[in-house]
């Protein structure tokens, strides 16, 4: 039996978990699934967001990735990772195809967009 394949889990290599942790669950406000020393497993809309402290041992390899994330308010999620000391890099804007949008750097340099659906 096929099926569609469907996005399982990210995996985001970092130099801090307890940075990203803070930026991921307090700032963009995912939800923590498990923990354990330097790994944290978050959970959002049916997909795992693994957090895993990168010790230098593995290869260099790839791009880095952007995330993006519905959010139900981007002024609220703005003055929520403001306050945690998350500088926007991109300031709201509403965009042509009907999305508000917002951009910021996590922890590990790994850009984070927040959007929410312009209603019409």
């Amino acid at each position: 039996m096929e099926t569609t394949p469907r996005l399982a889990s990210l995996l985001i290599q970092t130099r801090d978990s307890a940075a990203a942790r803070r930026f991921y669950v307090e700032g963009v406000g995912l939800e923590v699934a498990y923990e354990e020393g330097d790994f944290v497993k978050l959970h959002a809309a049916g997909v795992d967001y693994m957090l895993h402290a990168e010790d230098g041992s593995g290869p260099a390899v790839g791009l880095p990735i952007e995330l993006w994330f519905w959010v139900d308010s981007i002024e609220r999620s703005e003055v929520r990772l403001n306050a945690l000391g998350f500088q926007t890099c991109l300031s709201p804007r509403d965009t042509p195809w009907g999305i508000r949008m917002a951009g910021f750097i996590d922890p590990d340099s790994h850009p984070v967009f927040i959007q929410e659906r312009l209603v019409t």
